[in-house]
């Protein structure tokens, strides 16, 4: 079992649940990341400027995802797909780098799925524990459908730079992620 303390941030009160995960891409070095565990995040969500150049992660390993903000407006983002390692388990997260996020999130797909989360403010901590695969779920983690639309995404070409290059034409919807109970 993994656990993490919660942590301080100015301008936030009181301490937020944080989590620290090994991420990389192919096979470049693990990098370790922490930032906010966001339950109310699909996607784990990474600053751009920082954690791609830290990751050695290629743009044309990068799709392009639509982001609404609190009014209404849509921002272009990257995603991806990274590995990430905890308490000694290697398993996908479904990634969107962001240019305009103060700190990385840590989302729900690829670790409420796989993980048992429990948060415990009294002590201060939040606990992962790993379950693996669960069977109500048919036995395949629900990030599986957005890896699965990634992947077919650099398939057709939909990769970050091509996209550009191509003035960013419509691009096909993501998948919706489930919206299971939160831990």
């Amino acid at each position: 079992m993994a656990t993490f303390p919660w942590q301080l941030l100015p301008g936030l009160q009181p301490p937020y649940p944080s989590a620290f995960v090994e991420l990389r891409t192919g096979s470049n070095a693990w990098v370790q990341v922490g930032g906010l565990f966001d339950t109310g995040a699909s996607l784990t969500t990474l600053r751009a400027p920082v954690e791609q150049p830290r990751l050695n992660l290629p743009n044309t390993l990068c799709i392009p995802v639509g982001t609404k903000d609190a009014n209404g407006g849509v921002t272009w983002q990257k995603a991806t797909v990274l590995r990430a390692r905890l308490d000694g388990n290697e398993f996908d997260v479904p990634t969107v780098l962001s240019a305009v996020v103060p700190i990385n999130l840590i989302g729900r797909a690829g670790f409420t799925d796989l993980w048992d989360i429990h948060h415990d403010p009294s002590n201060g901590v939040t606990n992962f524990g790993w379950l693996g695969p669960q069977p109500a779920w048919g036995n395949v983690p629900w990030a599986d459908q957005w890896i699965a639309y990634w992947q077919e995404m650099l398939k057709l070409k939909y990769d970050w730079p091509n996209w550009n290059l191509q003035g960013q034409p419509a691009i096909p919807d993501p998948p919706l992620l489930p919206n299971a109970p939160l831990p």
